[in-house]
């Protein structure tokens, strides 16, 4: 063998050296890179778990309020359905009917209220407390004076519409809250 083609076979063995060498770094690069991703991954989606978990409790949790604020307003309105019956504007003495659906709508709402205070916000509850107690002091009054019917009737819707307010006031914070979530769900 001559000098030349020695030369030309330990060139060629050192550009093979030379991007072997660089083909291994970057094979290297590229699995620790994998590697990141992957450890990456796992933290975005431990992440995501997370929330999800979260965001099902919530729910679950507005759900259950939800449902008891709509069970104790339903009898809330029934109740007061019941006492616009039992004193009329017209003046008239309740029948025993009357004062009877009365008495078991507010013994119903009674009920709901005690039955929902777990589960809902405690200013709501208030204030459905408050009417239920403008309510009860009726339960066994036989006639309302006819120059303080319709005070009373005015001061029992007004109780309820508190409620009203209320609920509304109690759902705002939330409904910022639903919103704000779904700026931040980028994994859907």
């Amino acid at each position: 063998m001559n000098d030349w083609q020695l030369l030309v076979i330990l060139a060629a063995i050192g550009l093979s050296w030379f991007f072997l060498r660089k083909y291994i770094g970057a094979k290297a690069e590229n699995l620790a890179q994998k590697e990141d991703l992957r450890a990456l991954t796992g933290i975005v989606e431990g992440v995501r778990a997370q929330f999800e978990r979260a965001n099902l409790v919530h729910r679950v949790q507005f759900e259950a309020e939800f449902r008891a604020c709509q069970d104790v307003w339903r009898e809330a309105n029934n109740t007061h359905q019941e006492f616009v019956r039992l004193f009329p504007l017209l003046f008239g003495k309740p029948t025993p009917l009357q004062r009877g659906k009365f008495i078991s709508a507010q013994l119903a709402f009674s009920e709901a209220l005690e039955a929902g205070k777990p589960f809902m916000n405690q200013t709501v509850w208030k204030a459905f407390f408050e009417f239920e107690n403008l309510m009860i002091v009726w339960k066994d009054v036989e006639m309302i004076p006819k120059e303080s019917t319709k005070e009373s009737r005015e001061e029992a819707r007004l109780g309820l519409q508190r409620c009203a307010e209320e609920m509304k006031a109690s759902s705002k914070p939330r409904a910022k809250c639903n919103q704000q979530r779904k700026v931040f769900q980028p994994f859907t």
